[in-house]
C-alpha cells in the first residue's frame, strides 16, 4: 500500500498535478476536467497500475429547473431572442448531464406557493430567466436554499449569481458609431416600464452623448411598451407632434425599432437617407428588413449555455463568493446607418 501511495505521488509530480487531483480521478469524484481524468488513467496504464482505474459509472443526471418568470411587462415572449436563449440552455444542459425541467411562472396571487413547489422532483438548482423581475421578487426563490442563477438580469447588488449582457458598453458603442458618421442629434427609442437592461442601455446612450458634449434631445425621446405594435403607435404620435427632428435613433431593442420603422415608412421618411437607426438584440427579422438593420448582436445561445455552466459549478460548490458574468456583444453594421444629409 505504501508503495502504491508513493507511486501515485510520483505520478502526480510527473503529470504536474496535485496528489489530491489524482485521488479525485481514482474515486470518480467531480472537481476535475475530463481531460485531466483521462491523462491520469493513461499514466496509470503506462505504469502497470490498471487495477486502480475505477470502473466507469453511469452518469447521474442532476435535476435543474429553468423558471421563466413573467411580470406583465411584455418582454419575455416566444420571440427569437428568448427561443435561442432557451436553446442554448438546453444544449449545454445535455452536455453537463443535467435534466432540465421548465416552469412558467406569472407574478400574481399564489406565486409564493408556486415557488415553494419548485423543490419537487428533487430539484437541485434553479436557473431563473429574470428579465422582468425586480430584486424583491427574487426573495422567495432565495429562501428555497437552492443554488440560484439569474439570467438576463443584473442582481449583483443583492449577491445573486447572474449572467448578463454588457448593456452599457454595447449601447455606448452604438451611439459612438453614429457620432463617427457625423450625427449630432441622436434620439432614443425607449422601452417602458423600465427594466434593468433598458436602464443600463440608456446609461450607455447618456455616457456617449455627454462625452461628445451633446444634449439629449427632448423631442427625440420616444417611449413605448417594448413591442412593435406599441412602438409603431408611439412613433406615429411623435411624428405628428414634432415631425422629424433627429438625424438618428438608437433603440432599447429590435422589436421597438421594427415598429418605429413601420411608422417612418408610412410618413415617407427614408432610412438611412433621412434618419439612421440602430437596434439591439439582432433578432432574425432585422436582417430581412428593408433596409437591413444595424444592430447590437447578443450571443443568445452562448449566454444560455454560460448560465448552465455556472449552475454546474455551483452544484459542485466551486465558488464561495457570488459570481457575475457579463457577456460581450457585437455591433453588426448593415444598411440602416449613413452620414446625415441634414444638420
Amino acid at each position: 500500500m505504501f508503495f502504491i501511495a508513493f507511486k501515485l505521488k510520483d505520478l502526480a509530480a510527473q503529470l504536474g498535478i496535485s496528489p489530491s487531483t489524482v485521488s479525485l480521478a481514482l474515486h470518480n469524484r467531480p472537481g476535475i476536467s475530463e481531460a485531466t481524468r483521462a491523462r491520469v488513467f493513461t499514466a496509470l496504464r503506462e505504469q502497470g497500475l490498471e487495477e486502480l482505474i475505477p470502473a466507469e459509472q453511469p452518469r447521474q443526471l442532476r435535476n435543474v429547473r429553468l423558471v421563466l418568470y413573467k411580470n406583465g411587462k411584455d418582454i419575455i415572449t416566444d420571440t427569437p431572442f428568448f427561443l435561442q436563449l432557451i436553446e442554448g440552455i438546453d444544449q449545454q444542459a445535455k452536455k453537463d448531464g443535467i435534466n432540465l425541467m421548465i416552469s412558467y411562472l406569472t407574478y400574481g396571487p399564489g406565486i409564493k406557493e408556486q415557488i415553494e413547489q419548485l423543490k419537487e422532483n428533487d430539484c437541485e438548482g434553479i436557473i431563473l430567466l429574470a428579465t422582468e423581475m425586480s430584486p424583491e421578487q427574487t426573495v422567495p426563490f432565495r429562501s428555497l436554499g437552492l443554488p440560484l442563477v439569474a439570467l438576463d438580469e443584473n442582481f449583483e447588488d443583492i449577491g445573486l449569481d447572474c449572467v448578463v449582457i454588457s448593456n452599457t458598453f454595447s449601447m455606448r458603442r452604438a451611439v459612438e458609431h453614429l457620432l463617427r458618421l457625423g450625427h449630432k442629434k441622436i434620439g432614443y427609442l425607449k422601452g417602458t416600464p423600465p427594466i434593468r437592461n433598458f436602464i443600463e442601455r440608456y446609461e450607455g446612450y447618456r455616457q456617449a452623448m455627454e462625452a461628445a458634449g451633446l444634449p439629449f434631445p427632448k423631442d427625440g425621446m420616444v417611449e413605448s411598451a417594448p413591442t412593435a405594435e406599441a412602438a409603431y403607435t408611439a412613433m406615429k404620435d411623435q411624428l405628428l407632434q414634432y415631425g422629424v427632428t433627429c438625424t438618428a435613433f438608437v433603440s432599447d431593442n429590435d422589436s421597438i425599432l421594427c415598429g418605429a420603422m413601420k411608422a417612418l415608412r408610412e410618413y415617407n421618411i427614408a432610412v438611412p437617407e433621412r434618419v439612421s437607426v440602430v437596434g439591439f438584440d439582432d433578432i432574425p427579422l432585422t436582417e430581412l428588413f428593408d433596409p437591413p438593420l444595424t444592430t447590437i448582436r447578443v450571443p443568445k445561445r452562448q449566454m444560455g449555455g454560460i448560465a448552465v455552466s455556472l449552475m454546474s459549478s455551483l452544484l459542485e460548490g466551486s465558488f464561495e463568493a457570488p459570481v457575475k458574468i457579463s457577456v460581450g456583444t457585437e455591433l453588426i453594421l448593415r444598411k440602416s446607418t449613413a452620414p446625415p444629409t441634414v444638420s
